[in-house]
């Protein structure tokens, strides 16, 4: 059964967002790298096999969600949240009370 749980949802974009990030730093030090050894052509022929590699796993892997909610990804919103793995994990692990704070001002 396929399931999109809120808090599932929001950790594969902060993922997604970490590993893009780390790459836009670490990117331009492979480029002057391969820049240096290399040459210019080697330089394209590296990220386009990076690019063709992400395009391959995202054709295989990919699930089409153009124009469909995530009820419509949920088969029709008829998923029992409870059994998503998150609300596992939430069961099996305490919540911490997170204190609040007054604004000094």
């Amino acid at each position: 059964m396929f399931c999109i749980c809120a808090g599932a949802f929001s950790d594969g974009i902060g993922i997604a967002n970490a590993i893009g990030r780390m790459t836009a730093v670490l990117s331009p030090y492979g480029v002057a790298w391969l820049l240096t050894n290399y040459g210019p052509a080697s330089v394209f022929e590296v990220l386009s096999i990076f690019i063709m590699f992400i395009a391959a796993v995202i054709l295989i892997l990919g699930v089409e969600t153009r124009g469909k909610t995530l009820e419509d990804l949920n088969a029709g919103g008829s998923v029992n949240h409870s059994d998503c793995a998150f609300q596992r994990v939430r069961k099996l692990v305490p919540t911490i009370p997170l204190k609040r704070y007054k604004q000094s001002g």
